[in-house]
C-alpha cells in the first residue's frame, strides 16, 4: 500500500485533517518528529544494504582522500 504524508502547519490544520479523515473512514497515524528522524535513518540503512561493499584498497583510498 502506498503511504501518503501530509504535514500541517500547525495544531488546528492537524486537528481538521484528522477529523476530516475520521469523517471519511481513512485510517491515520500521527508521528512526532523524533519517529520521523527514526523512520528516515531506517530509510537510509535499508539503501546502505543495496549498496556495494568496498574492498580494503577502495576504503584506504577513501579515507586518504578524507585526510587531504
Amino acid at each position: 500500500m502506498t503511504t501518503f504524508v501530509i504535514t500541517p502547519e500547525n495544531k488546528d490544520q492537524l486537528k481538521a485533517i484528522s477529523s476530516f479523515l475520521k469523517l471519511v473512514n481513512i485510517p491515520a497515524k500521527t508521528y512526532t518528529t523524533q519517529q520521523k528522524e527514526d523512520l528516515a535513518l531506517f530509510k537510509l540503512m535499508e539503501d546502505e544494504k543495496e549498496s556495494p561493499i568496498l574492498n580494503r584498497e577502495e576504503k584506504l583510498d577513501f579515507e586518504n582522500w578524507l585526510r587531504q
